[in-house]
């Protein structure tokens, strides 16, 4: 997990598409009927049109390797994530900065799970709304799942290259730090079967083409070539 491509940014006019669609949700009287609103809104906008192909085109300039998933970078990236979840944050439901690329087995469990960190404390609280429970704002605090698009991931969590290939909160973080960095690993299952298999795998590719770099000294063309199958790999964490 890595902090996403920076500098990208979606043209005016797809903006002011986002704008509207989110000015129709803030134009709800009350809170419930703003998370009714995004919620029917954001399932019913066709993502084949605009603004959506723009978003999904910028989100993919965002992307490591070859339009990896900015969660788990081991699968192909190709659904449009709230970080805050629209169920609970209906005001960020049509923010450009609140998407991420993602992939489904990231996606899917995360879903509306999300917990924060009120002031003053370092365990994380869940404000994931149970069915059936009241539609109330949730608890004020800190997002307890790390921000790809905001903060650095690796300041927070560190990845066994040697033996498991997990990650796992950084030794030296504060309480509330390694309490963030546990929870992101958790809800976001980063060390399922899949990606740790892929990690492995790409750090034995990478062993590979850097011994092969090498051999490419006096070759530019060799060594461009490598270079472009280095950074277009999956799990550039590694």
């Amino acid at each position: 997990m890595l902090r996403v491509r920076e500098g990208v940014h979606l043209p005016t006019d797809t903006n002011d598409l986002l704008k509207r669609h989110q000015a129709a949700v803030d134009g709800e009287p009350t809170y419930a009927s703003q998370v009714d609103r995004a919620k029917t809104r954001w399932d019913t906008v066709k993502k084949s049109l605009p603004p959506f192909v723009e978003v999904k085109e910028r989100l993919d300039q965002m992307c490591w390797g070859n339009r990896r998933c900015m969660y788990c970078e081991d699968s192909a990236a190709d659904e449009i994530e709230h970080f805050l979840p629209k169920d609970l944050y209906p005001e960020r439901c049509f923010v450009w900065e609140n998407y991420l690329y993602a992939c489904g087995p990231c996606n899917g469990p995360k879903n509306n799970q999300f917990g924060v960190i009120p002031a003053g404390q370092s365990q994380p609280l869940e404000v994931s709304r149970a069915r059936g429970a009241p539609v109330v704002p949730p608890v004020s605090g800190r997002a307890a799942l790390i921000d790809p698009r905001t903060e650095d991931p690796l300041a927070f969590l560190w990845l066994d290259i040697r033996e498991t290939f997990w990650f796992q909160p950084r030794v030296t973080l504060a309480p509330d730090g390694a309490e963030r960095a546990r929870y992101t690993i958790r809800t976001l299952r980063l060390n399922r079967p899949y990606p740790v298999e892929g990690r492995a795998c790409a750090y034995t590719d990478l062993l590979t083409k850097t011994r092969a770099a090498s051999q490419h000294r006096a070759n530019p063309r060799g060594l461009a070539a490598l270079r472009r199958a280095i950074e277009n790999t999956s799990h550039r964490s590694v």
